[in-house]
């Protein structure tokens, strides 16, 4: 099974209610864009955060707005760590961590369950669409489906759209 196929697995049997887009593939916030027809208020783009733990490491998912910058201080902040034990995952390491590819990230992990952080600008949005681990699907959800998977939290994590 791959990402996509996992994913999926995961919203069924959460009994999520969501829709998935089959599209030609895109690979950054420019291409959905241009390419599908999605309110940018209801884009969200997921950037991997590297945490570092007592045992090692470990990803968190956080989403965004896709002008957005990620606000690492204000990550840290929520979490009640320094912002030292933060930094953003190389796209060797997301690959390897999470099983998808770069371009392909959505707010749910295929096989594994990272805690994931989404820009309070998000919550209770009625639609949000995010990468569902391949460049040609995207995965439209709403803010109370997600909450389902049990997850996912919310917070001031992004920077000013540039």
């Amino acid at each position: 099974m791959d990402a996509f196929d996992l994913i999926q697995q995961k919203l069924r049997a959460a009994s999520c209610v969501y829709e998935i887009l089959d599209h030609a593939p895109v690979y950054t916030m420019e291409d959905v864009a241009r390419e599908l027809s999605i309110p940018e208020e209801s884009q969200v783009k997921t950037m991997v955060v590297r945490l570092r733990t007592e045992t090692g490491q470990e990803p968190l998912l956080c989403g965004i707005g896709p002008k957005a910058r990620l606000d690492l201080k204000g990550v840290a902040a929520h979490l009640g760590i320094p912002r030292a034990r933060l930094s953003l995952m190389t796209p060797e390491e997301t690959e390897a961590a999470l099983k998808m590819p770069r371009g392909a990230i959505g707010l749910i992990a295929p096989d594994t369950s990272p805690r994931v952080l989404i820009d309070r600008k998000f919550e209770g949005c009625p639609v949000l669409s995010c990468g569902m681990g391949r460049h040609d699907r995207t995965l439209k959800i709403s803010w109370a489906e997600l909450q389902k998977l049990g997850v996912f939290e919310s917070s001031k994590i992004a920077r000013a759209e540039v």
